[in-house]
Formats: C-alpha cells, structure tokens, sequence
C-alpha cells in the first residue's frame, strides 16, 4: 500500500489533536477534572494510542482545553479593576465567576485546586491572582468590603460554589445559585462583617491544600 504524502500526513496529525480537543473541551464541561481519557478517545473517534501520541500526560491535554476558559476568567477580573465603583466591581467579579463555572464543570473544578504540569494555565492563574488582591483591596480601602478577607478566603467561595453550582443544574430553575450568591455578598459587606472566628489560611498552605485536591480530584491522592 503506497504511503500517504507528508502533507497528508500533517493534515491528519492537525485534525486528530483538533478532534481530541473538540472532545476533551465537552468531556471537561460535563465531567470536570474526573473526565475519561478512553471517553475522550472515543468522542474524538480516534484511538487511545492517538491520544496518547498528542498528551502523553492527562495535565497537557487539561492544559490545552482549559487555559481559553482560564484567559476568559482573568479577563473578568480585568474588567472588575476597569469599574469605577469598587464594590460593583468585586460583586460583579464573583457573579460572573459563577456564571462561567456554571458553564464549565472542568473550570469550576480547575478554579478551586492545584495540578503540575499545566504551565499554561498557571501563568494565566499567577497574573489573574494579582488582579484578585487588587479588587479586594480596592473595595476595602472604599470601605465597603469587610477589611479581613483575604485572597484565599475566595478560594474557599469557590468551592461552596462548586456544590451549589452542581445542585442548581439538576433543579427546576438552575439559576437558584444566584439567589445563594446575593445573601452570600450582603454578608460580606463592611457594614455587616462580625469577627471571624479564625485567621484565614496562610497562601502557602492554601497552596498545599489545593494540590492535595488536585491530586484527588484527579485520582493520583
């Protein structure tokens, strides 16, 4: 059998990593970080071998399919420091958050954890980090964010918002996480903050504890 031409060959080699990425994307949404690579072959129409050939690593093909949902994210802190109105911003930093989770299970689970070998999306999630603490920041100094939040405080809103997200889409109206978000942003105003109990998490800690998930979320704990 004559060999196909070398350009044949590289139109077949773009095609499969475009499929397997079309396929990881849905895979991710519907699944989260839990997803099937025998599952995404199978979307894909290819072999498992074929996807192996493309991301030898589950991380690189995350990495690949996540980092335009993870630029997305960070465009919306971006456009929370662009509001005047420095409340307004935060408010509509974390609405919009969770209405892109909704979305997106793999973001909502790739938010709230810690994996290696994903470089693409941790440097989009370093530069968006910076922008978080100056949203929290800017609407403290304006007195009307409650003054000990934290960056890392979000963290933990992000995986509240993970079960609330799971069970707002299996309900009649799978817009009920808004009415959770509303009473969960009227506790975080200056004027009803009450002492928190505890000190918030450390970033250091933060940081292991979300590798730890990682590794669990993705079976490797």
């Amino acid at each position: 059998m004559p060999e196909k031409p070398a350009r044949n060959v590289r139109k077949d080699v773009v095609r499969n990593r475009e499929v397997l990425v079309a396929a990881a994307r849905a895979e991710l949404s519907e699944h989260g970080l839990a997803l099937s690579l025998e599952q995404v072959a199978r979307r894909a129409g290819v072999g498992i071998a074929t996807l192996y050939r493309h991301f030898p690593k589950r991380a690189e093909l995350v990495d690949a399919v996540l980092v335009e949902a993870v630029e997305q994210h960070a465009e919306l802190s971006e456009a929370a420091l662009r509001e005047s109105d420095p409340w307004t911003g935060f408010a509509t930093f974390l609405e919009r958050t969770a209405e892109l989770e909704s979305t997106n299970r793999g973001l909502n689970d790739l938010l709230s954890v810690q994996l290696e070998g994903m470089p693409a999306c941790r440097a989009v999630k370093l530069r968006h980090y910076r922008d978080i603490r100056t949203i929290i920041a800017r609407a403290q100094e304006d007195g009307s964010l409650r003054a000990d939040l934290r960056a890392e405080d979000l963290v933990f809103i992000t995986w509240g918002n993970a079960g609330i997200l799971e069970a707002s889409a299996l309900a009649d109206e799978p817009g009920i996480w808004r009415r959770h978000l509303a009473f969960m942003l009227d506790g975080l105003r200056a004027r009803a903050a009450t002492p928190a109990p505890l000190p918030p998490m450390s970033p250091a800690e933060m940081q292991r504890v979300m590798e730890r998930l990682g590794r669990k979320r993705t079976g490797r704990a």
